[in-house]
């Protein structure tokens, strides 16, 4: 079994995606910590891009944001932080998981991952807006 299966709302994800992401060639762009709970907001738009050239369901997005938060750390290190992600590692050991952001440099230790928020803009729907907008412009 999977250790993401562990990850309370994975199931937000896998509904957009199909199955967990390894975040490779996404973007760390915002992280809160408040010495117990971290925030972190992931950008994919890079994920996106790449993943598109090797899996056709991807072609329909153009942008997503998710947002994880790591409950209960024992351990928080951070060099650098934000940029591009090469992986997203997650390990369960025992109890507590151990998450490691490679290239961002980020290492956090909890007791559970949470994904929180996923919102994500498809290549339609942004159609969509652009055409909405148009009408509402011409109609000033």
């Amino acid at each position: 079994m999977s250790v993401w299966n562990k990850v309370i709302g994975i199931d937000k994800i896998i509904s957009i995606f199909g199955e967990p992401i390894s975040f490779h060639d996404a973007m760390v762009t915002n992280i809160k910590y408040d010495g117990l709970n971290a925030c972190i907001e992931i950008n994919c738009e890079g994920f996106i891009k790449t993943m598109s050239k090797f899996d056709e369901k991807y072609k329909n997005f153009k942008d997503a944001n998710i947002e994880i938060i790591f409950q209960n750390i024992s351990l928080f290190q951070i060099d650098g932080g934000y940029g591009f992600i090469n992986e997203l590692f997650i390990e369960k050991n025992n109890d507590v998981f151990v998450a490691i952001i490679e290239s961002c440099g980020l290492k956090f230790i909890c007791k559970q991952i949470e994904i929180k928020k996923v919102s994500v803009i498809t290549k339609k729907g942004e159609e969509h807006n652009k055409l909405l907008d148009n009408f509402l412009k011409s109609n000033l």
